[in-house]
């Protein structure tokens, strides 16, 4: 077994990163011959401590086929000095597949013990929100402007690997170590992207609003203050929203409607329409209206409609909800001096609308 061990000055300044790679944190990522457990082997072992306002690097390399047994246990006797392990997509795979390898050598398994956190768990619901075209580990650092010399992927260096044991040689060795060494390296450079996780997950305040018509749109202005600064600039549009963030501030634009909407109601057999005037009455109110200007009223034409400026929204966080057409699900609300006034209405409002910019564009 090989053992590389490397120690570099890493800024530790970056607000969420220091919060989170504390002193009893480690990171790590696997290299393995295969998906199966039962029938593969992991080759290499990368790992990422801190020390102060240093970076240490521990790889854990099977130079030859007999040394897995030593990978895994060197592995965990650097594990057991900490107490949270962070990985990326981890949960699903590398921790699993290490199970299965204490299974296989009879080893106790030792993950009860700890703390966990998975970067791709934390961050995979960003992708439609930050216009991603993939959550894999290099996307994320490509969006961060994060730089690799590897060229490869761990699929890739499958057969790098086998040609080793069977010819070594540097240059495949020196592949091997630094696809692991460049995961490793990485891993705690995503940690910012939590930032964009806490934005949506409601770590914001308003700071103010505005109208603006600046566009050919009446539009109501969100004006955002994040709690932790954003590490990339980045906008996101879907039809009436428009969001605009950097470092710790956003601006959400809202498109209004200004005009007549329709107030369905739910129990329509107890009303009439009255065609000529466009309006419903109850049953018993309207019983001596001449019954050639009254009709039973449906889902589509029991509505009450009123004028006014509407936000619209994508669930019914707000009471009454207005539709265009009955089956639209997009409502709107009327904005009202009352929400004008509270930021706490505004809050939940923009919280809502966040959420939907984060859902999978639509195809026509």
């Amino acid at each position: 077994m090989i053992h590389w061990h490397e120690e570099i000055s890493y800024d530790f300044t970056e607000p969420i990163t220091n919060r989170i790679f504390t002193e009893n944190v480690l990171f790590f990522d696997i290299e393995t011959t295969g998906f199966s457990p039962a029938r593969t082997k992991v080759y290499l072992i990368g790992c990422a401590t801190r020390r102060n306002n240093l970076l240490v690097i521990d790889q854990y390399f099977a130079d030859t086929d007999e040394d897995e047994r030593r990978v895994i246990d060197s592995f965990f006797s650097l594990a057991k000095q900490y107490r949270t392990l962070i990985t990326f997509h981890g949960i699903g795979f590398d921790i699993p597949y290490l199970k299965g390898r204490c299974v296989h050598y009879q080893i106790p398994d030792p993950f009860h013990s700890y703390e966990y956190i998975d970067i791709y768990k934390r961050i995979s619901s960003l992708k439609h929100f930050l216009g991603l075209s993939s959550c894999k580990q290099k996307a994320m650092e490509t969006f961060l402007g994060i730089g690799r010399e590897d060229l490869y992927s761990g699929g890739d260096l499958i057969k790098t690997y086998q040609d080793y044991l069977s010819a070594p040689c540097e240059e495949g060795c020196s592949n091997l170590k630094l696809h692991n060494y460049e995961d490793v390296l990485g891993m705690p450079k995503l940690l910012s992207l939590f930032a964009y996780e806490e934005f949506l997950n409601g770590e914001f305040s308003v700071s103010s609003i505005e109208a603006d018509e600046s566009t050919g749109n009446k539009e109501l202005l969100f004006i955002l203050r994040l709690k932790s600064p954003i590490p990339r600039e980045f906008s996101c549009n879907r039809g009436e929203l428009s969001l605009h963030a950097d470092k710790d501030h956003a601006v959400l634009r809202v498109q209004l409607y200004e005009g007549f909407l329709k107030y369905f109601f739910k129990d329509y057999r107890n009303y009439y329409y009255l065609p000529e005037e466009d309006r419903v009455l109850p049953k018993d109110i309207a019983s001596s209206v001449d019954p050639k200007h009254r009709t039973n009223a449906t889902a589509d034409t029991c509505y009450q409609k009123r004028e006014a400026v509407y936000l619209p929204q994508y669930g019914l966080w707000n009471t009454p909800a207005f539709h265009k057409y009955r089956k639209d699900k997009i409502s709107y609300f009327e904005l009202t001096a009352d929400f004008v006034s509270s930021s706490t209405e505004q809050k939940t409002y923009v919280q809502g609308l966040l959420k939907q910019l984060s859902l999978k564009p639509k195809t026509m």
